[in-house]
């Protein structure tokens, strides 16, 4: 790790002092109520996760930039060493029988070489004209052309398994241009009919239990509406005739309101006390039924401190192929490794591989291989939604509501059996790794 960075002993380590630690019930353990002990919890539990959120936005940056700066040369030369390879194979089919090659061979050459094109020719990258002019020539097709028929293709399939699996009212009445459309177009109906079936099944009881969780978001509303009178009362500026005082009480309100704006009821009893509006005496005396209004506010506030760190998190994890839930730094430090330890052997099999190309007597082994591996992987390959057909059983978002026991659920579980896509070619692996 660079020397800008904590060591991870430092990271997620004690949380430093701050006006924060001393909300909490200062009262033995034992003699705490159930409230108050969910209080304290509570508390902390959002000082913790506002401390690792605070050193993941620090290291993340860092460690982007690492990303980039050790893998991004080696993506480079890949990428470099897999278009002379592309020129290779069109120099050969160009040659034709010139090269020895026979009409077996030269079908084979050419659909490698349209597959290469269509990894190199990525969508998300810069267009080619040469290495497009290239695809069209072999392909007999133009790499748009080829894109769209291959979405339609990946739509129809779609359909035909979506409205196997859901029944064809799932997939009626659709206008979705492509499979993943398709697949928002069939979560959303099949949502809105169990939302149906829930609302026809909703008892009288049921809608009493609704109306009493409406009534304690009410009450726990007020009583974050009531603190934040109390503090505006204290420290309006405008009531202030020294100067100094102004200043003083002006930057506490400004917190004051950020505070309320984000319901963030922590800063606003830390703030009571840091201008002694109130103590550990005063918190150990408020009532369970206040104190209760006042652990919903604080839930509330930790899902919401959880959900943050899971959209920092995630993409970083996902791209870095990091499945421990929750991360360590350690694991993106191994995975900086791997990655750049799979680059490195990549661009050697990929030089090899273009060796083998310009020497005639290998040439015929590295053909046959390819022919081998070729008729292996001839299956149908439906994309990657369908393949996966956890896509609708899966817990549907996965930065919705947590599970209580830890506020990563599922993000980053590996996918069963490697998400189906043990099949795909050592190109598109290379493809995907770039950073």
């Amino acid at each position: 790790m660079s020397q800008t960075h904590r060591p991870q002993a430092d990271l997620f380590g004690d949380i430093s002092a701050d006006s924060g630690a001393l909300v909490t019930v200062g009262k033995p353990k034992a003699a705490l109520s159930r409230e108050q002990r969910s209080f304290n919890r509570l508390t902390e539990q959002i000082r913790t996760r506002r401390r690792e959120l605070a050193d993941w936005q620090i290291w993340l940056p860092g460690y982007a930039q690492r990303v980039a700066r050790e893998c991004a040369p080696l993506a480079e030369r890949l990428h470099a060493i897999e278009v002379r390879t592309v020129k290779c194979l069109d120099g050969l089919l160009a040659a034709g029988t010139d090269q020895g090659l026979s009409r077996r061979q030269r079908k084979l050459l050419r659909r490698e070489l349209t597959e290469r094109l269509d990894g190199l020719l990525d969508d998300d990258e810069a267009p080619d004209p040469e290495l497009e002019a290239m695809y069209a020539r072999h392909a007999g097709i133009s790499l748009a052309e080829s894109r769209r028929l291959d979405r339609a293709f990946e739509k129809e399939a779609a359909e035909v398994v979506l409205g196997a699996m859901f029944g064809e009212d799932a997939v009626r009445g659709h206008e979705a241009e492509d499979a993943e459309s398709l697949f928002r177009h069939v979560r959303d109906r099949l949502g809105a009919q169990d939302a149906a079936r829930s609302g026809q099944r909703r008892s009288k009881r049921a809608e009493a239990a609704a109306e009493r969780r409406q009534a304690a978001e009410r009450e726990a509303t007020q009583s974050v509406r009531e603190i934040f009178r109390k503090l505006a009362s204290a420290l309006h500026p405008d009531r202030e005739t020294d100067p100094a005082e102004r200043e003083r009480k002006t930057a506490l309100m400004q917190r004051v309101n950020q505070a309320y704006d984000k319901n963030d009821l922590l800063e606003l009893l830390s703030l009571q006390i840091e201008i002694e509006q109130i103590d550990a005496e005063h918190l150990a005396g408020v009532p369970e039924s206040r104190l209760k209004h006042y652990n919903a506010v604080l839930r509330d506030q930790l899902a919401s401190l959880d959900a943050e760190l899971r959209a920092l998190l995630a993409p970083v994890a996902t791209d870095m192929d990091v499945w421990r839930s929750p991360p360590r730094v350690g694991d993106f430090e191994q995975a900086l490794k791997r990655r750049i330890g799979e680059l490195r052997r990549w661009c050697l099999e990929a030089e090899a591989e273009l060796e083998a190309l310009g020497d005639p007597r290998r040439r015929a082994a590295w053909i046959a291989a390819r022919a081998a591996e070729q008729q292996r992987g001839d299956r149908l390959d439906f994309p990657v939604e369908v393949d996966d057909l956890a896509f609708f059983s899966d817990p549907p978002d996965p930065f919705g509501a947590p599970p209580p026991d830890w506020p990563f659920p599922g993000m980053f579980t590996p996918p069963r059996d490697g998400g189906g896509r043990k099949h795909k070619s050592k190109r598109r692996k290379r493809k995907n790794a770039r950073p």
